[in-house]
């Protein structure tokens, strides 16, 4: 078994609890409800997981366009950094 993981595929707590709550269409406002988090907090994830190329957002960036983040997430190839 391959016990190593691309970095890009290592995010944050924050990135990773919001992740699991991710998809298509859905408000960010929504999002961070769903996760427990603040819409700042929400919005830094947001910034890691579209920096890492998981997620893209609408221009005005309060609606997700596309999540792929959720299929790592059920895939089990996304992890948390817990540091």
């Amino acid at each position: 078994m391959l016990l190593d993981f691309p970095r890009s595929h290592v995010v944050s707590a924050q990135a990773y609890l919001l992740a699991q709550h991710m998809t298509d269409g859905m408000a960010v406002a929504e999002v961070a409800n769903l996760a427990g988090m603040s819409i700042e907090l929400t919005h830094e994830a947001l910034d890691e997981l579209d920096g890492r190329a998981m997620v893209t957002r609408r221009q005005d960036g309060l609606v997700i366009t596309k999540a792929i983040c959720r299929r790592y997430v059920d895939a089990h190839v996304l992890r948390y950094d817990f540091r």
